[in-house]
C-alpha cells in the first residue's frame, strides 16, 4: 500500500493549501519572535532520530524558522512557539495565526522558564480570546486522543511541574494548540555530548523519560490525530525503548 501522500488542510485566501514539504515527512518548525526564542538550538537535532526509531513518522533531519508573515508558514503544519519573553503579536500577526489555524496549522507553545507566571505563560494565557473572542485554554483531558496518540499519557510534563495538565484551545471540535507550561523541551535537550542539558525536578529520570513520551504523543497527534483505545502496541514499544536506552 502506498504511503498517505501529505495532507491538505484546506485553502488559505484562495488555493494556497497548508501540506507539509518534501511528501508525506514531518516538518519541525520554529518561530522565530522578538526576543529570546530559542533556548534549545540543537533540540531538534538531538530528538530527529528518536521519532524516527519509535514511529513511523519521516522526520526531515532539518529544522525550520520561520516567521508568521513567511510564506512558508503555510508549508509547516506543525509549530513550535517557545523560549522566554512575552508573545507579542501584531494585528497582522493575528490574523495571519488566524488563517494558520483555521486552515489545519497547529501551534505548540513551550514556556523555557517552566513558570505560570513569567511573562511567557502570561501573554500566551491571553492568546485564545485575542485570536478568537470567547475561547480560551482547557485542560486536556485524560481520555483525550492525544494521551493516546503513542504512548498512554496523563497529566503535563516536563523540565519542572508547574502545571499538571496539558492545556488546549479548540475550534469547534478540533484541537489546534496545546500550551505546556512545564518547559517540556527543555526536558528533552541534550549537549554534544548526548548528556541531559537540564535536571527534571523533582522526579528526575523518570520525569524525563514521561517528557519523551509526551513529546512523540503531541507529534503524533499533531499528524495523524489517532485515537488509541487500548494498548495493544504498548509492550513492543517498551521493548523498543529499552534497546534504544541501552545503545
Amino acid at each position: 500500500m502506498k504511503k498517505t501522500t501529505a495532507l491538505l488542510f484546506g485553502l488559505v485566501g484562495g488555493c494556497l493549501a497548508l501540506q507539509a514539504a518534501e511528501a508525506d515527512r514531518f516538518v519541525f518548525a520554529q518561530l522565530e519572535r522578538p526576543g529570546r526564542w530559542d533556548p534549545y538550538p540543537d533540540f531538534w537535532e538531538g530528538n530527529v532520530l528518536t521519532l524516527r526509531n519509535l514511529t513511523r513518522l519521516d522526520p526531515d533531519p532539518r529544522r525550520r524558522v520561520v516567521r508568521l508573515e513567511d510564506p512558508a508558514i503555510f508549508e509547516s503544519p506543525f509549530l513550535v512557539v517557545g523560549g522566554q519573553g512575552p508573545v507579542n503579536l501584531s494585528e497582522n500577526d493575528l490574523e495571519i495565526a488566524r488563517r494558520y489555524l483555521s486552515a489545519g496549522g497547529f501551534f505548540f507553545f513551550d514556556d523555557a522558564q517552566a513558570s505560570l507566571e513569567s511573562a511567557f505563560s502570561r501573554s500566551v494565557r491571553r492568546l485564545p480570546d485575542t485570536l478568537f473572542p470567547g475561547s480560551r485554554w482547557r485542560p486536556i483531558p485524560a481520555d483525550h486522543a492525544l494521551h493516546r496518540a503513542f504512548f498512554l499519557t496523563q497529566g503535563a510534563a516536563g523540565r519542572k511541574r508547574a502545571d499538571g495538565d496539558l492545556q488546549g484551545l479548540w475550534l469547534a471540535d478540533r484541537l489546534v494548540a496545546v500550551w505546556c507550561a512545564n518547559d517540556l523541551m527543555g526536558a528533552l535537550a541534550r549537549d554534544r555530548k548526548g548528556d541531559p542539558l537540564l535536571p527534571c525536578v523533582p522526579g528526575g529520570e523518570a520525569q524525563r523519560e514521561k517528557s519523551l513520551r509526551q513529546w512523540v504523543n503531541i507529534v503524533v497527534f499533531s499528524v495523524t490525530g489517532t485515537y488509541k483505545t487500548d494498548a495493544v502496541h504498548q509492550p513492543f514499544i517498551e521493548r523498543k525503548v529499552q534497546r534504544m536506552q541501552t545503545k
